[in-house]
């Protein structure tokens, strides 16, 4: 059994009201206090470290049809020994959840085949004690269709292994997660409960769409062009398909994981126009979708 060392409590993260494209975590709740562990002999539990633990994975007891666009994933730390953090990279994977059925109730085996993955140079993100500076969107080249239990996670593993980072966790025992929270060590997936002893949840927060599924994917992905990019009360958007006077979904989401606000933007031209004066200055993502094509940016308010 590994033994704990030290405990870091650090700020309040909260995930709000569910929505159809939502980012799925509901046992992030609203007053659950943040954390990171250190790892006895190097890097950290909830990362990469020197017992070999180069996978974490949240589970995600899907039951419907969708797509997965990315994840949206909170970097508590990002450790660079090898000075190479531009050829060192982490991999974003979703992979099955194989869940048995028995007569008294389901088990859950953990994390399987790899259904998509998809490669981030270290470089390019980001680590912090907040969701602002710890705030990464990860997409999928195109969106991932999936209509079964999974998990999403990230790996180091096929790369530099002094290099090493963290995923933020919300404080031990704060929240159910004991069977949803999972790592690879020694060749084979364990339940961070039963490795660590931890009841923790992982801030991965996959971004779904509802509207690309069986019938109408696979979608392709347009270049959303957001500007003044930050912005103080006004966001354009660029970059539409040429043939889309569609109606889009339009999802915002702050750099915690919530899901903020969906409404309807009517395109009939080549920019949109939207008000975002009543979000708070920090960082947030948009995602814009009309079941054929979609698009996600983050973009910054600054007052």
């Amino acid at each position: 059994m590994k033994n704990i060392l030290i405990f870091f409590a650090l700020g309040i993260c909260t995930l709000g009201v569910r929505a159809q494209t939502d980012t799925l975590d509901q046992f992030w709740k609203q007053a659950a206090d943040t954390g990171i562990i250190v790892s006895p002999n190097g890097g950290w539990v909830s990362g990469t470290n020197g017992y070999g633990d180069r996978e974490k994975h949240q589970a995600f007891f899907n039951t419907r049809t969708y797509s997965v666009l990315g994840a949206i994933v909170w970097i508590a730390r990002l450790d660079t020994p090898s000075g190479n953090p531009e050829n060192s990279r982490t991999w974003l994977k979703l992979k099955r959840l194989d869940i048995t059925t028995t007569t008294t109730a389901p088990f859950i085996r953990g994390p399987r085949e790899t259904i998509d993955s998809v490669a981030f140079p270290l470089s390019t993100l980001q680590a912090g004690d907040s969701p602002e500076t710890g705030f990464n969107w990860l997409p999928f080249p195109t969106p991932v269709l999936v209509n079964q239990p999974y998990t999403m996670g990230l790996t180091v593993f096929e790369e530099i292994q002094n290099d090493t980072l963290a995923l933020m966790h919300s404080e031990p025992d704060s929240v159910s997660a004991a069977g949803r929270s999972w790592e690879l060590y020694n060749g084979r997936f364990r339940r961070m409960i039963d490795s660590w002893g931890l009841n923790i949840d992982f801030a991965i927060f996959p971004v779904i769409d509802t509207t690309l599924n069986a019938t109408n994917s696979p979608a392709s992905a347009f270049d959303l062009t957001l500007f003044p990019n930050p912005t103080q009360s006004v966001l354009h958007l660029t970059g539409f398909p040429d043939s889309s006077n569609d109606a889009y979904d339009v999802s915002l989401y702050s750099a915690d994981g919530r899901h903020l606000r969906n409404q309807k933007l009517q395109h009939n031209s080549g920019t949109l126009t939207l008000s975002v004066d009543d979000l708070t200055p920090g960082i947030y993502l948009i995602k814009l979708s009309n079941g054929k094509a979609w698009g996600v940016k983050p973009f910054i308010i600054h007052r």
